[in-house]
């Protein structure tokens, strides 16, 4: 379940959303070193503000951005065979920073829906630690590139290379799952 609100017609764009999801589980409850299976909830509240720098063709769009994440584990004790109660794993409730500046150079024709050619690249970073009410550590650095261009004697079609990567440093299960 997800809701979002975006006002795109001002200097600012601003953009505020909140999701919840309920998934059954065995990555954070054990019982006697054993995973077991347990419904965990999460709760995602996040907001954004963009900077677009915008002329014909080429655009500059710098966002800054906050977001929270609650975690809900369901608490009911079980026990195994031989009594052990079970364990879970510190708390990954995140609260975090991100800042994404991205440019884009695109040319479309009035004919087409699809770009002909351009260039887009943008840079995500996300920061998570105690001064942003976070309680794991996480650094994350993102990038995307993809050029394309037409195709010659192929009207309406195009080639393109995409190329991905980030890194990340933190509990795995705090990281955002594009891994």
């Amino acid at each position: 379940l997800g809701l979002t609100w975006r006002l795109h017609d001002s200097y600012l764009p601003l953009s505020l959303s909140a999701s919840w999801r309920t998934f059954l589980s065995d990555s954070r409850r054990t019982v006697g070193g054993e995973p077991e299976l347990h419904v965990e909830q999460l709760l995602r509240l996040s907001g954004s503000v963009s900077l677009p720098l915008r002329r014909f063709i080429r655009s500059h769009n710098f966002s800054l951005g906050y977001a929270r994440d609650l975690r809900l584990v369901e608490t009911k004790v079980t026990t195994g065979a031989d009594g052990v109660e079970p364990t879970y794993p510190t708390g990954l409730n995140v609260g975090s920073v991100t800042a994404r500046w991205s440019y884009r150079e695109n040319v479309r024709y009035r004919d087409t829906s699809a770009t002909d050619y351009g260039l887009n690249a943008s840079v995500r970073a996300r920061l998570a630690n105690a001064f942003t009410l976070s309680e794991a550590d996480v650094l994350q650095i993102d990038t995307d590139l993809s050029f394309f261009r037409p195709i010659p004697g192929l009207v309406g079609h195009s080639a393109g290379v995409y190329l991905s990567g980030g890194f990340a440093q933190g509990p795995r299960a705090a990281r955002t799952r594009y891994f």
